[in-house]
Parts: C-alpha cells; sequence; structure tokens
C-alpha cells in the first residue's frame, strides 16, 4: 500500500496559502505548471536516496519487501510540473513521513498531505482542518508515559504485560512501549508507539501474534529443515491499527492511518478512552480466537481471504492455508484455488516477495498431497 505526498514549488509572485482550501486549489493549478527551480526536486530526492534507497536501485534489491521506504520510483526529481509526488509504502510510515517532511521543509519546498488533509509549508506553518494546538501539548516520552497510566491495568486483565526482554524503544521520532503475553501455543505482542509529527504528536498500537505450529511449518516451507534461530519469530502475523479501528467520535481525530492525533493535553485522555473502548469491543476477541487453530482460521479466511482484518497480500497467504488445513476447513481446496488464481502471473520484484510466493506454492502443494483426517 502506498501514502503519497504532493511535494509543490512555491512561485515567488504568489503568497504562501492561508487556509486548507486555498492550498489545495494552489497545488491543483500548480500541477499544469512547469517547474521554477526543478533542481531543487532533484536535490530532495538526492537527500531523500541518500537514506532510503530508490526501489529501482541495486541497494534496494538486496532489501526486503517491507524495508523499502518507498512504494513507486524512479525516486530522482525528474518532474515537468511544479508539483512532484512521492509515494510511500505504508509499512515504513513512522519512520519515513517525519524525515521527507523535514527534508522538504529544509529546501524550501512544501508538502501537501492529502490523506490527512495537512498541507506543511515552507515557513514551518500547518494547514488542516485543525490549524494550531491549543493548551499544551506534551512531548512523546511524557505521553507514553501518560498512555501507559492509562492502558496498563486494561491490558494486565488480558494478560498483556510490559514485556522486559523489550518494554521500551526510541528512534528520534518516536518512543514504543511493548507488552506481551504468552499462551500454551504461542505468544501475542503488543506495541504502544507515540511518533512526534510537524506541530503534534501520533499514537497506535500493532499486535503481532505467533501460533507455533503454523510458524514451524510456515518456516518449514521457507527453509526446509536448515532454518535460522529467528525462523519462528518471521512467521509473526500482524496486525495493524488501521486493520480492525473503528470510527472515533467527533471530538478524537484519526490520521490518514487511523493512528489517533494528540495536539493539546485534552486529547489524552480523549483517545485513550476511544482506544479502551474500541480494544475491549473488537481487539481482545480476536487476540482470544487466536489461541487455537480454529480461531485463527475464522480470522484470517473469511469469504473472501482479502476482508480479514489480517491480509496483506495474497503471496503472503501461507499462515492462512496452514489455519485452514490444521482447522480441517472443508473450503481449504476452494482457498487454494483463490489463491493459486490471484498470484499466477504476478509480477513480484525478487526478494522478499518472491521468498514468500515460492513459500505458498510449496505449502499448497503440500496440504493438498497430506489431506488430514477428516
Amino acid at each position: 500500500m502506498s501514502y503519497v505526498l504532493q511535494v509543490w514549488q512555491q512561485p515567488d509572485i504568489l503568497p504562501l496559502p492561508h487556509d486548507p482550501d486555498s492550498a489545495a486549489m494552489l497545488v491543483g493549478a500548480l500541477q499544469g505548471r512547469a517547474p521554477d527551480a526543478p533542481a531543487r526536486f532533484v536535490e530532495l530526492a538526492t537527500r531523500l536516496t541518500r537514506r532510503y534507497p530508490c526501489i529501482c536501485s541495486p541497494e534496494a534489491r538486496r532489501l526486503p519487501e517491507h524495508r523499502l521506504a518507498w512504494s513507486d520510483g524512479p525516486l530522482d526529481g525528474g518532474a515537468d510540473s511544479s508539483v512532484y509526488g512521492i509515494g510511500l509504502n505504508t509499512g515504513m510510515l513512522d519512520d519515513v513521513l517525519p524525515f521527507v517532511l523535514d527534508t522538504a521543509l529544509s529546501l524550501g519546498l512544501n508538502v501537501a498531505d492529502e490523506q490527512t488533509g495537512r498541507y506543511y509549508l515552507s515557513n514551518r506553518r500547518v494547514l488542516g482542518v485543525i490549524d494550531a494546538p491549543a493548551g499544551p501539548l506534551p512531548d512523546k516520552d511524557a505521553l507514553l508515559a501518560m498512555l501507559a497510566e492509562r492502558l496498563d491495568p486494561v491490558l494486565a486483565a488480558q494478560g498483556l504485560a510490559p514485556d522486559p526482554g523489550a518494554s521500551h524503544w526510541r528512534s528520534q521520532a518516536a518512543v514504543m512501549r511493548q507488552y506481551r503475553e504468552a499462551f500454551a501455543a504461542g505468544s501475542h505482542t503488543l506495541r504502544l508507539t507515540v511518533t512526534e509529527q510537524h506541530g503534534h504528536l501520533t499514537w497506535s498500537v500493532m499486535v503481532g501474534s505467533r501460533f507455533d505450529r503454523i510458524g514451524r511449518a510456515a518456516a518449514y516451507f521457507e527453509y526446509g529443515s536448515q532454518q535460522p534461530e529467528d525462523a519462528l519469530e518471521g512467521e509473526t502475523i500482524v496486525l495493524r491499527q488501521q486493520a480492525w479501528l473503528q470510527a472515533a467520535p467527533p471530538d478524537v481525530e484519526l490520521d490518514g492511518q487511523r493512528a489517533y492525533v494528540v495536539r493539546r493535553l485534552a486529547d489524552v485522555e480523549r483517545t485513550a478512552a476511544d482506544m479502551v473502548e474500541q480494544m475491549k469491543r473488537r481487539l481482545f476477541s480476536m487476540l482470544s480466537l487466536f489461541k487455537s487453530t480454529r480461531g485463527i482460521d475464522i480470522l484470517l479466511n473469511p469469504q473472501p481471504v482479502s476482508s480479514s482484518f489480517y491480509f496483506m497480500a495474497y503471496y503472503m497467504c501461507t499462515p492462512n492455508v496452514l489455519a485452514a488445513y490444521y482447522a480441517r476447513n472443508p473450503q481449504l481446496e476452494a482457498l487454494c484455488r483463490e489463491l493459486l488464481d490471484r498470484t499466477n502471473g504476478l509480477r513480484l520484484a525478487a526478494g522478499f516477495a518472491t521468498t514468500q510466493l515460492d513459500k505458498l506454492r510449496r505449502c499448497i502443494a503440500y496440504v493438498r498431497s497430506n489431506p488430514l483426517p477428516s
């Protein structure tokens, strides 16, 4: 999935826009105008790809798909208008989005984020639905501590305790607190991440679940009997917040990835209360289902399979096949046919994606040749 930013050069003869509507109109008009200073787009692309390689580069071919920063290429600054589009990989958004904004603004460029309806101007003003913070804004460490105070008891009641091995993590733009629940057949890991944006903070949760029987089988179809030590960890099934979180109340702001937006201290209580309610309403029942093969089959294999909260791509559905296999789902063969049809002739970049597709095909061949007794 991609997340597109539109970077524009402000004409010298025009003032910067003063509200979101005028910014949207300006960006639309500039898409038909030749760039005033195209070298700035080239310099932007050079700085961006210095840290995160273009997906067309040899360096990118050595990276797994989920570690690629960009969704398309070439990212070289070539543009025939005063607006330059950049596609970001949503899986890397927390790291890459702040970097793109900082880099573009430092070059005197402006950025339109149509996913959130915000416009980041070269004078460091942000235009959006909510234009400026009202009241004090906590820093990211303080926000993480406040959220932990509110969420820890709720998570503890579900068996999720702070993970002593990785309970805290930080980067320049984000801080994270991790929780873990071990159960007989596997484990759940929940990560609470607070990210510093331009003028506000966002926070979200991501859950990784492991069911050892399915994970061991999936790893076997990738590596055979010579599996690396971290093979089982690599079979963690991820549930992102944007997949399961429902619409929030009017006084709670979500961004384009359904992360909670905090612009003032009062937002902390509102967003935490909404998260607790939505966890109780939806998330916890899903995590409970994940503790049995039958439950995992229900979660991973609705009809169509792409409607699953856990669905990422058809070529990544080896766990779906194994869940249906071990749960003795009568629709196993129909699922196998659907996945083979959906991936037949699919063109994938060499690396992570092709490895996952090969693994899926080997898995399907095995379950077809080794049916379980009904």
